[in-house]
């Protein structure tokens, strides 16, 4: 359909704007199957399960971040999910990628599935990537190359592929033109090289906003035969290549960790955190709370923005997490608990501790120095709050952050520092917290290090700091593109 005038535009969304759009009662999934003959692959499931409960619950859920493999079935879900939100629920809504190719890639198939539907279109024009339904239903396909393209109107959903090219105010943006109680689901796939705005900002997200799920999903998991036959061949080389070279032959480490990224949808390390000695299969494992043993408390008062943490740890003679033969002469320490709030009074955080089956094995307290500071609203130090509702000794005293830092940078590096899974916002910092260079001297940086800060005094504290500085950080590329295929031109 030719695309129309303005005068006649404008006479027609007023007119849609009064009308009473059917929505469909059923959830994106039967919904899908009735009339599509579609069903999600056990990757995507869960994306549209979530959907489907929030929308019973009339629950909030307005951003979802993917974060998943190359092949693994994430342009397929755009359009389906697109197709739901703009005919079986007549919202208005934009798909988004980074270049007029990749958008024209998903809009397209979108364009035909409604234009070739049992709802009656009254705008249908696919030069201009914008479809309108006579039930109130608006698909525009946008990218964001053009950032000028990303104004209009408010609306309810968007849909963004390869997310992993999003800036900073790409997504500001974005976050402008959403209205209500929106959708914004970000597909992408982790980068091939250190991480992206994307894989960051998702991680900040998570488990910090109610309202926002992070899913990932490696590339085996879509069944179809071509992407099936193409990971057999991949693993195939894989084991050519650790047979041939050894498992701790470097090339094979490297193309190893190219094929968790690209196949896997694994994130990179990035290579300016703060304490990259930290090995997340070594150091993240089962750490049961033993009633024989004493506790300690590792604090950071965390005024707000900033979190109040608690890190609980427990020591054990150092290799009874790895089940090696243990050296009782050396501690390790598990971290068996922690508490990681915003915007609670300390008296509070001390009363939820206290309910902790672990606490009346607490021996000793360590706090940063910054509690024994003056609080200006309370007129009360941290510190002083602590020791008069305790009865175990809080320490609190001056710690060089740099010298502290290196002395967890050591634990982890030699494994004696282990992390319960259920200690999450623990482990999701060493992931956040960041260093940068200024004139040839480390600057840590201030967000993202309020457990990591505590435990890394804690530590001092209790253990004494490090003997040898710590090695500077290494700022390289995380995949060397032009050698990664060196092995099979030799």
């Amino acid at each position: 359909m030719a695309s129309l005038s303005p005068i006649v535009r404008d006479a027609l969304a007023m007119l849609i704007d009064h009308i009473q759009a059917p929505r469909t009662d059923q959830g994106p999934r039967e919904w899908l199957r009735e009339r599509y003959n579609w069903t999600p692959h056990k990757g995507q499931e869960p994306v549209f399960g979530l959907i489907e409960r929030a929308m019973a619950e009339e629950g909030f859920l307005n951003e979802i971040d993917l974060i998943c493999a190359k092949r693994a079935g994430k342009t397929e879900l755009v359009k389906r999910l697109a197709l739901y939100l703009t005919v079986g629920l007549s919202m208005r809504g934009w798909v988004l990628a980074p270049t007029e190719k990749l958008v024209d890639r998903v809009f397209q198939p979108i364009f035909g599935l409604i234009r070739d539907s049992d709802v009656p279109i009254v705008e249908a024009n696919e030069a201009e990537r914008r479809i309108i339904t006579a039930t109130g239903g608006v698909l525009e396909g946008l990218t964001w190359g053009n950032p000028r393209q990303i104004e209009g109107e408010g609306i309810h959903f968007c849909i963004c592929d390869e997310s992993q090219q999003m800036t900073p105010d790409v997504y500001d943006r974005i976050k402008a033109r959403l209205v209500g109680n929106y959708l914004w689901v970000r597909i992408g796939s982790p980068a091939e090289e250190g991480r992206s705005f994307y894989e960051e900002h998702a991680l900040e997200l998570s488990d910090a906003v109610p309202n926002h799920r992070v899913f990932r999903w490696p590339a085996w998991v879509n069944p179809d035969r071509d992407i099936q036959q193409m990971l057999r061949i991949e693993r195939n080389r894989l084991a050519t290549l650790r047979r041939e070279l050894g498992k701790d032959a470097s090339a094979y480490k490297q193309e190893l960790g190219w094929y968790k990224r690209v196949y896997g949808g694994k994130s990179a390390k990035a290579s300016d955190l703060a304490v990259a000695s930290f090995d997340e299969s070594v150091q993240v494992r089962p750490c049961p709370y033993d009633e024989t043993l004493p506790v300690f408390l590792f604090i950071d008062p965390g005024y707000f923005p900033a979190h109040y943490a608690a890190v609980v740890c427990q020591p054990h003679a150092k290799g009874e997490a790895l089940g090696v033969e243990p050296d009782p002469e050396v501690i390790e320490l598990w971290q068996i608990d922690e508490l990681y709030v915003q915007q609670v009074v300390t008296s509070d955080v001390i009363r939820e501790l206290k309910g902790r089956p672990w606490w009346r094995n607490v021996e000793r307290a360590v706090i940063d120095v910054s509690a024994r500071q003056m609080n200006r609203q309370t007129g009360v130090r941290e510190v002083d709050v602590w020791t008069s509702m305790v009865n175990f000794p809080v320490q609190s005293r001056f710690v060089a952050a740099m010298d502290s830092l290196n002395t967890l940078r050591e634990w982890c590096a030699s494994a004696r520092l282990f992390h319960d899974p259920s200690c999450k916002h623990t482990i999701k910092e060493y992931g956040l917290w960041k260093m940068r260079r200024t004139d040839g001297q480390e600057i840590p940086g201030q967000a993202w290090n309020d457990a990591l800060q505590a435990l890394s005094y804690g530590l001092v504290a209790l253990y004494g700091y490090r003997d040898t500085p710590a090695q500077p950080i290494e700022w390289r590329r995380q995949v060397n593109v032009a050698n990664r295929r060196w092995a099979w031109r030799r």
